[in-house]
């Protein structure tokens, strides 16, 4: 919502895509995500038409960006932003944690379906392995400020989660950390 204020605020400042940023043969994807827990109110319209607010609900953001691949080992890098999602996450979650988890898991999903797309226009898909050729085309780099979450997908060991879902969730991110090039499934292991 900042964001939002501060563009039309500002109608001066902008987004430059600069034709010559990107070499187009070495290609990554960068996902950033953010998550809040329960600082939102989801609201909807019944079937009768009346308003529906729903409190405790956690927001979540990503952008998806385009970068070169020889890039990735730097602190900074040019980079074409190809997406952006903020919005309330429809699972209600109970930790901070949780949510920046759910968010990282729709961030990477997002992302596997860009990378597949791109990997499409350049011919380098194989639709029945998808996943694995989009992966073997591109990298997708993940960024959060969630330490909790950076921390136990990167363990060696996956901790039990106190809820059954996160830690699926968590499960997942590490199957998809651990892919190597042309995987479809990592083993973390």
């Amino acid at each position: 919502k900042k964001a939002v204020a501060y563009a039309l605020e500002t109608p001066d400042r902008g987004l430059d895509f600069k034709s010559d940023l990107i070499d187009w043969d070495n290609l990554a994807l960068v996902m950033c995500s953010d998550a809040s827990n329960t600082g939102e109110t989801d609201v909807g319209i019944t079937p009768s038409g009346t308003e529906k607010k729903e409190p405790y609900r956690s927001q979540g953001g990503r952008l998806h960006m385009l970068m070169n691949r020889s890039d990735m080992a730097e602190d900074t890098f040019p980079c074409h932003p190809i997406a952006c999602v903020s919005k309330v996450i429809p699972r209600v979650c109970r930790s901070t944690v949780q949510a920046e988890a759910y968010e990282i898991q729709y961030g990477v999903e997002a992302g596997d379906v860009l990378r597949a797309a791109i990997a499409d226009i350049f011919g380098k898909l194989d639709i029945k392995r998808w996943e694995a050729t989009a992966a073997a085309f591109m990298p997708q780099l993940w960024f959060t400020d969630c330490q909790s979450v950076y921390d136990t997908v990167r363990a060696p060991v996956l901790a039990k989660a106190s809820d059954k879902r996160l830690g699926i969730k968590l499960a997942s991110l590490r199957q998809n950390l651990w892919r190597e090039a042309g995987e479809t499934i990592g083993n973390p292991l």
